[in-house]
């Protein structure tokens, strides 16, 4: 048993140092070392068109009676989009709400700025992309306050995908100088459960 032991111990030490010799034994002889094949995940199962399923989202207060009209006045001064068209590549994660401007997320995490379309100048919004799981966290900051006393409100949608539905979890929240997070209280958290349906693929 012993000896067995000491046999596979010496093979798996072997099979390493082969492993570990095989592109010097091939740079020596002029030959090209093959590349380490990275599998970059593009998000796909994200992209498409989505469709809002408000009888399916939950933390909606009751939109007000009346015509289609007002249950849209109503949704927008929510910030719920009524569709969203979500686009990926291996380094941005888009996201075009109601037919308007994308927001670029850079799925690297690092945070970038919105920029006026029509002038070009700088806006005081950013954007965070952060996965979680196989959930991703999409969070826009606007920056509030003054330069002495600086701050944030937050607004962060969790998505995840299954199937052909969407969930978004959305959370908002406020940072107050020093930097400190406070979530407020209802209704002014607006937290939350939103459901899209995919349309096409």
């Amino acid at each position: 048993m012993k000896k067995d032991l000491v046999m596979r111990q010496t093979l798996i030490r072997l099979i390493a140092v082969t492993v570990a010799l095989a592109p010097l034994a091939l740079e020596a002889q002029g030959l090209p070392i093959p590349a380490v094949r990275r599998q970059l995940n593009d998000f796909f199962e994200f992209r498409g068109r989505w469709i809002f399923d408000e009888k399916e989202s939950v933390g909606l207060p009751p939109p007000p009676q009346g015509i289609a009209r007002e249950t849209l006045r109503y949704l927008a001064a929510l910030n719920v989009s009524r569709e969203l068209v979500i686009a990926t590549t291996e380094t941005e994660f888009s996201v075009a709400k109601d037919g308007s401007e994308p927001e670029v997320y850079k799925v690297d995490g690092s945070e970038t700025q919105e920029r006026d379309p029509r002038t070009g100048a700088w806006l005081d919004r950013f954007y965070r992309f952060t996965q979680v799981a196989d959930s991703v966290a999409l969070t826009r900051r606007l920056r509030l306050g003054t330069p002495a006393e600086p701050g944030a409100e937050l607004i962060t949608d969790a998505y995840s995908v299954a199937g052909s539905v969407l969930t978004v979890e959305r959370l908002r929240s406020h940072v107050f100088p020093p930097g400190s997070v406070a979530v407020l209280p209802e209704p002014g958290s607006h937290r939350m459960t939103l459901v899209y349906r995919r349309q096409g693929r």
